[in-house]
């Protein structure tokens, strides 16, 4: 781990090495990222949220009982040595089986390791915790959730509000080639899982030749989405008739 090992203080004085680490929700003020208010508690936030728990009860870390998982994803060597070798993967397949032992041994056993003490559950009876590389385990979820996110984009799964909504726009008396190219552009992003926006406008003159002109345009543009798409909601159009707007979702069904 690259950060320099400090000493931690228990309501009961023990002293233990584990790397010091923000808390869930607090990276610093400096940071752009977005910090995931369900991020596990690691090293001495979690220490401290294990007492803050028994607050009301006569506990010391010698007497606190927790189940301990080793992550044996890699070689971990005592006096602070690691091998940065992984095993084969992230499953559960590298985690050690849950160990019933104190909270200070599981303390000890997270510095002599060379690993963080990480948050599985606090919920249950006896709290679950794990020694791991934070660092190698945020990597790992990281390139997960990227892997998600790309199989999603490239099938067109997942939820429609997790892609970009795309805008389209048609003017009355729009030549059929123009038309016949957007609604192709737009027929793509359907297929991809995006919500569209249709936004159709009329000049004057052209609703001197048709009084629903924008209804017309919209006509021609479903006969070529045809069952590509549904209406989220029915088109919303000013007094004029000169402008309306209708979201259209990807037909799954299609």
């Amino acid at each position: 781990m690259h950060q320099q090992p400090i000493a931690i203080a228990t309501p009961v004085n023990q002293q233990r090495q584990l790397s010091s680490r923000p808390p869930r929700g607090k990276r610093g003020k400096k940071t752009k990222k977005k910090v995931d208010p369900s991020a596990p508690l690691i090293n001495e936030h979690l220490v401290a949220e294990l007492f803050n728990q028994k607050k009301r009860e006569t506990v010391t870390a010698e007497t606190y009982q927790v189940r301990l998982i080793i992550d044996q994803g890699f070689n971990a060597k005592p006096n602070g040595e690691a091998d940065a070798e992984e095993s084969d993967g992230e499953g559960s397949d590298n985690n050690s089986a849950p160990q019933l032992v104190s909270l200070s041994e599981a303390m000890a056993t997270a510095h002599d390791l060379a690993l963080d003490l990480m948050e599985v559950t606090l919920k249950a009876e006896v709290p679950v915790i794990k020694a791991v590389d934070f660092d190698s385990w945020l990597y790992k979820q990281r390139r997960k959730e990227k892997e998600v996110s790309s199989k999603r984009k490239k099938e067109g799964g997942g939820a429609i509000s997790d892609r970009q909504l795309k805008e389209f726009k048609f003017r009355a008396g729009i030549a059929d080639h123009d038309l016949q190219r957007k609604a192709s552009n737009m027929i793509k992003y359907l297929e991809k899982g995006h919500a569209c926006r249709i936004t159709l406008t009329a000049r004057y003159r052209n609703l001197q030749a048709d009084a629903l002109a924008i209804e017309t345009t919209l006509e021609r543009v479903k006969e070529l989405v045809g069952d590509k798409a549904v209406e989220a909601r029915g088109m919303k159009a000013n007094d004029r008739k000169s402008f309306g707007s209708l979201l259209l979702h990807p037909n799954k069904k299609s």
